[in-house]
């Protein structure tokens, strides 16, 4: 069994470096898989309210407690504030609902999900893990996603610093050890670190090879903040740029698998993730592993998903070697800034200077403070996924902190 190494974060608690993602999980099949998970050495588990795979995570996770495999002390559990519950009335209960969900005292990490609030719910009418796995059934809930009469989702002018406030207050109750953001791009992450009593200890955004995220990466460690990465794998999709292989099909990946004797998939996740080589009790040379590799040595943590068990023990034993400087060059020369879900619904952003969505999404006008407010119509970009292993996207074009000169935020660019 292989154990993920762990990062000391900014509050001096130890995070695993490596854990399991659980969107879009079968409740059946999701708590066998989180228990073989233990078995193999996970003890980072990624959820969210939204995922509807809170209660699945707390029932296997009871059992293997029970079982004596594991003690809660063990296991590092992440869990997420969602979008209509981002305003400061509603966050402490939010939490404890999570809470509820996974059957468990405190979380060991607790995000604000988006940097945006929907129309605020006081409702947790939840539904069941199955029907949330239909996207179009999860897309038209009205408690997650609030939509006028013609169909556009909902939002609010409710302040993250506001909502921040509150986040602290679920440590001060003990509900929560750590609290973070995800989805914030440079501009979002500083003004919170900038006006935090509590900093966030990790900024959970979307890094890959062909989104290596470095300037981000960056500006986090600067301010002692963890990035940590999802969709690390890509995804089951084709990527958006034309011509673009999947990743674990690249050929720089592909050659450096081969030569290491790992798998694509391990590559990659090695990359990411900031610990030492590790000797493994086990080895397994499939066609997966390679792309693992290379976010591990970014410096970063990951949370690779899968709904294969054979997969688990892949992706967790990435620690019995490393990417050579030269290999890491070679990797970094695929980033593209491709990106998982861009699929927007509704784009009304800047039609008016004729600035493709794609031009739009590479450049550095999202997340600066700007007056020509006539540039961008202050839109919600909503963005959803072409497939299940795709997590919903979503964009508030600005966050109404200033009337003057409003700060442009993008959820796609994360800085």
């Amino acid at each position: 069994m292989s154990v993920a190494p762990t990062v000391k974060l900014n509050n001096g608690i130890e995070m695993p470096v490596l854990g399991l993602g659980t969107w879009q999980m079968e409740e059946k099949e999701g708590v066998e898989l989180i228990k073989e998970a233990i078995d193999c050495g996970y003890r980072h588990f990624d959820t969210a309210l939204l995922y509807h795979s809170e209660r699945i995570i707390g029932q296997a996770i009871r059992e293997k407690i029970a079982d004596g495999t594991v003690a809660r002390s063990d296991l590092f559990i992440t869990t997420k504030l969602w979008c209509t519950y981002a305003h400061p009335e509603l966050v402490v209960k939010a939490c404890k609902k999570s809470l509820k969900n996974l059957g468990l005292d405190y979380v060991d990490l607790y995000l604000i999900h988006w940097p945006v609030a929907f129309k605020a719910t006081d409702k947790i009418d939840e539904p069941t893990a199955q029907n949330m796995l239909d996207i179009e059934t999860l897309l038209n809930y009205p408690e997650y996603f609030p939509r006028d009469s013609e169909g556009f989702i909902i939002t609010s002018d409710t302040d993250y610093l506001d909502t921040w406030k509150e986040m602290e207050k679920c440590v001060d109750l003990g509900l929560a050890r750590s609290i973070g953001v995800s989805n914030f791009n440079a501009s979002q992450l500083d003004r919170v670190v900038t006006n935090a009593r509590i900093l966030p200890v990790t900024n959970q955004v979307e890094v890959n090879p062909y989104l290596n995220q470095k300037n981000l990466i960056e500006f986090c460690k600067e301010r002692k903040v963890i990035v940590t990465c999802y969709g690390p794998l890509g995804t089951a999709a084709p990527p958006k740029t034309p011509g673009l292989p999947k990743m674990t099909e690249h050929p720089t990946i592909k050659k450096i698998a081969e030569a290491k004797k790992k798998s694509p998939a391990q590559i990659v996740l090695r990359y990411l993730v900031p610990a030492p080589p590790k000797q493994c009790l086990t080895e397994i040379h499939t066609n997966t592993h390679l792309v693992i590799v290379f976010q591990v040595q970014l410096g970063t943590v990951v949370i690779p998903k899968t709904s294969n068990p054979k997969r688990l023990p892949e992706n967790i034993d990435i620690f019995d070697f490393t990417l050579s400087p030269e290999e890491m060059a070679e990797v970094d020369t695929m980033n593209c800034n491709d990106r998982i879900c861009i699929i927007p619904e509704t784009v009304d952003v800047g039609r008016k200077n004729n600035t493709d969505l794609h031009d739009l999404c590479s450049s550095d006008i999202l997340g600066q403070e700007t007056p020509e407010k006539e540039h961008l119509y202050p839109t919600l970009l909503f963005l959803s996924c072409i497939s299940p292993w795709e997590d919903i996207r979503f964009q508030w074009r600005y966050d109404g902190t200033n009337s003057e000169t409003r700060r442009y935020q993008s959820v796609l660019i994360n800085g």
